[in-house]
């Protein structure tokens, strides 16, 4: 009999020694995976049709454009309660039925106050290709189609890996993201390395004296402008699908979010003329690792950042924070991955490869329409003049990114210690 009694002592000892052990995981992950950020829903009375990227427009930072896979692009006040009129629609033309394919960006000119030019990039099909076009708005912000020209067309081989950002430097000329095009296997995938073609890149191409005989003109400090075999158009070559970057406002640093095929998803400072090593490399390893050992690094620009594909599945790249409404927040680098949520990481020491990013939000759930209770799925950044950050989600919605108060963060907590999705 005491020896039973003993036996229960000591098994429900251990019983509560689990479930204390079970309690504090919980909490642990709660800490490390609660919100530090919130979510301000703009346009609350409108849900956006698979938005793809959102862009304030020159010196108004209340006033944005928003992209639309379908190929539409509606503008917007921040205190819009719906889409206020539609800039574009060019959905009669834009290929969107691949999972990647459609209308992508936007990028207004640096004269847009003088010349009211504006840039997108969509997919078009048969053949299936990548475009680059100019279009000139009107006075009461709507867009005539005929004012279209085409600067660039880029062939591709099947649907996705476009790249597909535009985004203008300080220097006003025009920065492209080109993806790598389709599915290539390994050996068909070596050319990348060759810098023969506009796979893979991002370009710099000079579009202030665009016309239809000449739509752009190559500047002449590109790094390889006196490389024969090499497009001129290249800037930084051997990345896979530079799907988002942007351009640190305070010092015109440049970087980007590479999409992975197998082991990593990497974070770059995108250098003039630097080779980021796909498909030699993935992150700072031989592609494909379970074949290739050694491979040469010594020419290969190592990401600032590279995650396991169990931390993040697909990056989408952000911006530097410089605004003022969260200033812990000043001077790190603001992205997202399409399943897993809303990240940051340091950049002040550019030597050393992150391996971990810091959470903001994650797998934050939808709190309105028919699709609440599921996963945002964030697709695109946006900046403002004054360094605030904007993002999007595949459902519909266009958000501000702010400081989040005590009673939303401790709901945020909550709501981890009891989710595990």
């Amino acid at each position: 009999m005491v020896t039973s009694t003993k036996f229960f002592y000591i098994s429900k000892k251990i019983v509560f020694c689990f479930l204390v052990l079970i309690v504090l995981i919980l909490v642990i992950r709660a800490l490390y995976l609660r919100p530090r950020i919130t979510l301000n829903r703009m346009v609350p009375g409108e849900t956006f049709n698979l938005p793809t990227h959102i862009a304030p427009f020159p010196r108004d930072n209340s006033r944005f454009a928003v992209t639309e896979k379908p190929g539409t692009i509606k503008w917007i006040y921040k205190t819009s309660r719906k889409s206020e009129g539609i800039l574009l629609d060019i959905s009669q033309k834009v290929y969107s039925e691949g999972w990647e394919e459609g209308l992508l960006s936007i990028a207004f000119d640096p004269q847009f106050e003088e010349n009211s030019f504006y840039y997108i990039f969509y997919s078009l099909d048969n053949p299936k290709k990548s475009r680059i076009s100019r279009f000139t708005m009107n006075h009461d912000y709507t867009t005539d189609l005929s004012s279209e020209l085409v600067i660039l067309e880029i062939k591709k081989f099947g649907d996705g890996h476009n790249g597909g950002m535009l985004e203008f430097g300080k220097d006003h000329y025009l920065y492209a993201s080109i993806g790598y095009g389709g599915w290539f296997s390994r050996e068909e995938m070596e050319f990348l390395q060759g810098r023969t073609t506009l796979y893979g890149t991002v370009i710099r191409i000079d579009v202030r004296d665009a016309n239809t005989d000449q739509p752009y003109e190559i500047p002449l400090d590109n790094p390889f402008i006196q490389e024969p075999d090499t497009p001129h158009e290249i800037w930084a070559y051997g990345l896979r699908n530079l799907w988002r970057f942007s351009f640190d406002r305070k010092n015109g640093k440049m970087y980007g979010g590479d999409v992975g095929e197998v082991t990593y998803e990497e974070i770059n400072l995108i250098k003039k003329g630097g080779n980021y090593g796909w498909a030699k490399m993935e992150g700072p390893v031989c592609y494909p690792p379970d074949e290739v050992k050694n491979c040469d690094r010594s020419e290969i620009e190592m990401p600032i950042a590279a995650f396991d594909r169990l931390i993040s599945r697909s990056v989408t790249g952000g911006y530097v924070y410089r605004g003022k409404k969260i200033p812990w927040l000043e001077g790190k680098y603001v992205f997202g991955d399409f399943l897993r949520g809303m990240m940051y990481i340091s950049i002040d020491n550019p030597s050393e490869i992150i391996s971990y990013p810091k959470i903001l939000l994650y797998k934050l759930p939808i709190h309105y329409g028919p699709k609440k209770g599921s996963t945002m799925f964030f697709t695109s950044f946006g900046e403002d003049t004054d360094g605030e950050l904007y993002v999007v989600n595949l459902q519909g919605g266009v958000y501000q990114i702010e400081e989040i108060g005590f009673v939303d963060a401790l709901k945020g907590f909550l709501y981890i210690v009891g989710n595990f999705r």
